[in-house]
Order: structure tokens, then C-alpha cells, then sequence
């Protein structure tokens, strides 16, 4: 019995019919292939470091900001220019000296790294007092930017957990950070008789 249902081609010649057969299915596959929905692409590590380094980087700008506007700056220790997440006292602005002199040098990395890991330490310190001074309304405003509990811990923790964001984003910098680092120092209103006295923390409050 003569084949009822033969592909194009099939008629005339013996070795085209199974090719283009073939071809008809790559053609229909590959048709399936371009009306599926394109898998979603992997996530990319070093695009949501940044992400994270950004909005964590926004995070201390408006807290920074309720402090400033409450006037409820921490003194204890100096703010890092262009690290809002260190601070420095004269203590480890001495430590300094103990760095490298090249970003590169073989003990430079570990060096950096224990050293802005004590003034992130620092900072946070500050950070507690100064949100613990804030109104509840400025620690609600907070929250809610944060999506954490309006609590003075709730806040604490965020900017703890930004801290760390912040330090990897810093340390992978690390020509940037060393210059930083070379560059600490106290700011003028600093008063080391203060810390000597035991005056700070009756001075941080508003």
C-alpha cells in the first residue's frame, strides 16, 4: 500500500524526503524554543553586592540626617570622611603609623582589615547612643525605611548588618581604603579629656 501521508519532496528522489523531514521537526523545535518564556537569568553576586552597598550606603546618609537634625551627635569618636560607617578616636588614629607604607605590601590587607573592623566597631557604639536619643518618630521614620521593628535594637542591628556590607564593599577598594586609612585623624571638637573623665557618656545626652 502506497504511503498515504508523505513530507514534501518525497515524490521525486529517494534521499530528500528524511532530510527535510528532519529539518520540518529542527524548524518546529526551534519554534517551541522562541515562544517558551526565556529562563530567568542567574543572579549576579557582584551586582547584588551592589545593590546592597548602595542602599546600605543610603541607610547611614538618613540616619545621619535624624541625628543631625535632633542634634544628638555621638562626640566619643570622629566621623571617617567618606566612610559613614567608621569612626576614630585618637587612640586608633595613632595606629596609622602601623600601616604600610603601599596598599599592596604582603601584611597591608590584614592590617586594613583589623584596623576599619575597630572603627566600624566604633561607630556602632556611637550609633546605639544616638538612636537611643532619637524621638519615636524619627526611629519610626527609620524603620520604616529599614522594614525593622521601630525599636532602638530593631535599628541597631540594621546598621550593624549594614556596617558589614559596607566594610567587605570598602576592603575589595583597597588603594582607596589604605589612603583613608593613612589619612585618619580627630576631628577639632574632639576632647580626649572627656574619654579620660568618663564624660562622654553624660555628654551624649541631649
Amino acid at each position: 500500500m502506497p504511503d498515504l501521508i508523505r513530507w514534501p519532496g518525497t515524490l521525486h528522489g529517494h534521499g530528500h524526503g528524511p532530510r527535510r523531514a528532519l529539518a520540518v521537526v529542527l524548524v518546529l523545535l526551534c519554534t517551541g524554543c522562541a515562544l517558551a518564556p526565556p529562563a530567568p537569568a542567574p543572579a549576579d553576586p557582584v551586582a547584588l553586592e551592589g545593590n546592597a552597598a548602595h542602599a546600605c550606603a543610603h541607610w547611614y546618609l538618613r540616619l545621619d540626617e535624624a541625628v543631625a537634625q535632633a542634634e544628638v551627635r555621638d562626640a566619643a569618636a570622629s566621623p571617617v570622611p567618606g566612610h559613614r560607617f567608621l569612626r576614630v578616636d585618637r587612640y586608633h588614629a595613632s595606629l596609622r603609623d602601623r600601616l604600610p607604607d603601599r596598599a599592596d605590601a604582603p601584611t597591608a590587607a590584614s592590617v586594613r582589615a583589623a584596623l576599619m573592623a575597630r572603627l566600624l566597631a566604633l561607630d556602632l557604639q556611637a550609633r546605639g547612643h544616638e538612636i537611643a536619643n532619637l524621638t519615636q518618630a524619627s526611629r519610626s521614620a527609620l524603620a520604616e525605611l529599614a522594614q525593622r521593628p521601630a525599636t532602638v535594637a530593631g535599628l541597631v542591628q540594621h546598621t550593624r548588618t549594614c556596617g558589614q556590607v559596607l566594610l567587605q564593599s570598602a576592603l575589595a577598594r583597597p588603594a582607596r581604603a589604605h589612603a583613608s586609612l593613612q589619612a585618619l585623624a580627630v576631628a577639632p571638637d574632639y576632647v580626649p579629656a572627656y574619654r579620660v573623665l568618663g564624660l562622654y557618656p553624660v555628654t551624649r545626652i541631649p
